[in-house]
């Protein structure tokens, strides 16, 4: 990965370059393979993690290159898309839990206030929700929400062919080839896990109420 030091030091310098790269990889629909490669750290959900599989979670460390990337797709192309989610979708605004919390109680207040209608509650959890994501769902719901081609090739070609390894203290494991999933670390990942359990909102049963707080 490029050092964040050379980064902040020939900030102006490089700033044209990464543009130019940038700008190159939207009209192409590409994305720099150099960019794709992320440093898995596994972080504790418990303190300590009494299994492997269940305990921990993996962050990828990516190219603040394409962190700079990803907010320029996040803030030219996106909002677009943001308006077409469901309303219910709690994720992506700011102070988020609390409308989610807010939302939550008005709804059992309606419901109970009704008399007759009775309130029920169901949580569930996505186990390994990030980890399991098909690329190919992702590319289609975009489509469905009517995004434009190119900016498809574009999340395309930043899903497909990444590159991981593992770091623990100072061990790391040999670069390896995902075949799905989300990137955690990154930007661009909770849009698109958004974007992948949208249409979930439209299948619940008449007289119910879906809504989703992703979190990876």
């Amino acid at each position: 990965m490029f050092p964040n030091k050379i980064l902040k030091t020939f900030a102006f310098e490089l700033a044209p370059v990464i543009s130019d790269i940038f700008n190159s990889s939207m009209t192409q629909g590409t994305f720099p393979k150099a960019l794709k490669r992320s440093i898995v750290v596994p972080v504790p959900k418990v303190s300590p993690p009494k299994s492997i599989e269940d305990d921990l979670r993996p962050i990828s460390l990516t190219s603040q290159i394409a962190k700079v990337m990803e907010d320029c797709t996040l803030d030219n192309f996106f909002p677009e898309v943001v308006n077409k989610l469901d309303t219910k979708q709690f994720a992506l605004p700011k102070k988020s839990t609390t409308h989610a919390l807010v939302y939550l109680l008005h709804s059992i207040l309606v419901a109970l206030e009704r008399g007759s209608c009775p309130a029920r509650l169901f949580f569930a959890d996505f186990k390994k929700g990030f980890d399991l994501v098909d690329h190919n769902v992702i590319i289609k719901e975009l489509t469905l929400l009517g995004t434009h081609p190119s900016i498809i090739r574009w999340i395309k070609a930043f899903l497909c062919d990444r590159e991981q390894c593992v770091r623990v203290g100072t061990s790391m494991s040999s670069w390896k080839k995902t075949n799905g999933g989300l990137p955690q670390g990154t930007k661009l990942g909770p849009l698109l896990f958004a974007v992948l359990i949208n249409s979930l909102l439209k299948t619940g049963p008449v007289g119910s109420s879906l809504w989703m707080t992703p979190q990876p």
